[in-house]
């Protein structure tokens, strides 16, 4: 009885020491394709309409301090998607109204990405404010260390002066 039992286990261990022996390791893991690309299979075919990616409930495409008018133009670049979408899915294809509704599309995008570029230009200079607030306030000594001397706080001031007069600019 304890012969059959000592044959089995030495049988088993020498099964198990095999097996691990001719297991794949991944040790040349790089050197393989994907299993995807071994494995040739068709694709299914791809819907006539491409499904949109899902929108993080996270963040939204308003911020809050956006003006009515900038949401508007958010709903209306989304209409004109689903217009320009619409357009190319035809059959036969119209391209006079694909162009047409492209090109207003590029209005509306421009005119929020201006809107957006002002704001982010009044973050921008919001924030330098700040921290040019925050070095005045410092001992001599400390502000010397920051590198702040007086004539480029002027330079500051003619930045700013500049900046300021190219938004009204860009308003009017």
């Amino acid at each position: 009885m304890m012969k059959k039992v000592l044959v089995l286990v030495s049988v088993i261990c020498v099964m198990c020491i095999a097996g691990t022996a001719l297991a794949k390791t991944n040790a040349n893991a790089k050197r393989r394709r994907p299993v995807q690309q071994r494995i040739e299979r068709p694709m299914p075919p791809k819907p006539a309409r491409p499904v949109p990616p899902k929108k993080s409930p996270r963040r939204s495409r308003f911020t809050p301090d956006m003006p009515k008018e900038i949401r508007e133009k958010t709903a209306e670049l989304e209409k004109l998607k689903i217009d320009l979408e619409e357009a190319m899915t035809s059959r036969p294809l119209n391209k006079e109204k694909a162009l047409d509704v492209h090109g207003k599309m590029q209005k509306v995008r421009q005119e929020i990405e201006a809107w957006r570029f002002a704001k982010r230009l009044e973050r921008i200079e919001a924030r330098q404010n700040r921290e040019a607030e925050m070095l005045k306030k410092l001992p001599p000594h400390l502000q010397e260390e920051a590198g702040i001397s007086e004539a480029e706080a002027e330079v500051e001031v003619e930045v700013e002066e500049t900046v300021n007069e190219i938004q009204s600019d860009d308003v009017k």
